[in-house]
């Protein structure tokens, strides 16, 4: 299935509620602990690809690249990957928040969504990394829009028009 047919799939979704409905997300109480304990990696690339959406042969002439970009990261699935501790609540992009403030923010507003890659088991830097989140056109409210700005002020590029789009390099 391509991005664009997820992102449809998404966004049909949750076209039950209206943009003004959307209920904050309440995380699992278990992962509030894994939140506040010390971080070692979870060597399943399997699970963590699969988690992601991704298909990826690391041994492959793409694999061998060393990472692979996904673009739809949503909350839930966020809070499953720090579940599983596949990604490092205390990480982060360059000057981007770092991974436990960006699920914060999602539970928040849990129409955002997260974008970035995940890098090969045979790396010593295996990770997932995000480096960006946006809001579809049709899920930006108002106050989302002023908090968006807000939480993303350090971003390298930064897109408010129709959608939200943040990005740190």
């Amino acid at each position: 299935m391509d991005i664009f047919m997820k992102i449809k799939q998404f966004l049909k979704s949750s076209q039950e509620k209206s943009s003004n409905q959307i209920e904050k997300y309440v995380p699992s109480i278990e992962v509030k602990n894994i939140l506040d304990t010390e971080f070692s990696s979870n060597m399943d690339y399997k699970q963590r690809d699969k988690l992601l959406g991704i298909n990826i042969d690391w041994e492959s002439k793409e694999g061998k690249k060393g990472a692979i970009r996904f673009k739809i990261l949503d909350v839930k699935t966020l809070e499953n990957l720090l579940l599983q501790r596949f990604i490092d609540p205390e990480d982060y992009q360059n000057e981007a928040p770092n991974v436990r403030k960006i699920f914060e923010f999602m539970c928040k507003y849990p129409q955002v969504i997260a974008f970035g890659y995940a890098v090969s088991p045979k790396r010593k830097d295996y990770r997932v990394s995000i480096e960006g989140i946006y809001v579809p056109k049709e899920k930006v409210t108002l106050q989302l829009k002023e908090d968006f700005v807000k939480f993303c002020q350090s971003a390298d590029e930064l897109l408010t028009e129709d959608k939200l789009y943040a990005w740190w390099d």
